[in-house]
């Protein structure tokens, strides 16, 4: 299947049709100030960083990894090393970026998480915090 011949146009409009539409009219989450500064950072925050984050963001399908809720003006999300004690060449790769709503990231970095919460969710955090020690 590929859109390159007139078959595989034909091919993929059926597949398209008979499946959910991608979300291809998402903005990107980062901005030209973010991919501009990115050129001449050193350490976790650069520019391979700011790539691997859209991948992981499509991912996770623009939700929080804790609790899944969907991201929004009104939740906030944050990209979460999962390991940042890892080598430079390691740290900014897809699998160790966790996409996660800023409430569930504060409690990741040890903010006191709420009784009467998700125990699926607290799970998730408690093995966050886990991986942040290793």
């Amino acid at each position: 299947m590929t859109p390159y011949t007139a078959d595989g146009r034909k091919r993929y409009v059926n597949y398209r049709s008979k499946h959910k539409p991608l979300p291809c009219d998402r903005p990107s989450i980062n901005t030209p100030e973010d991919i501009a500064l990115s050129v001449y950072a050193k350490g976790k925050y650069n520019f391979e960083y700011f790539m691997n984050r859209e991948y992981a963001y499509s991912r996770d399908k623009g939700k929080c990894k804790c609790c899944g809720r969907t991201f929004s003006e009104d939740v906030p999300k944050r990209c979460h090393h999962v390991n940042n004690k890892l080598p430079i060449e390691r740290i900014n790769k897809v699998p160790n970026l966790a996409w996660l709503c800023e409430s569930c990231h504060r409690m990741v970095h040890n903010s006191p998480i709420p009784s009467g919460m998700n125990a699926k969710t607290v799970r998730k955090i408690e093995n966050y915090r886990k991986k942040l020690k290793m």
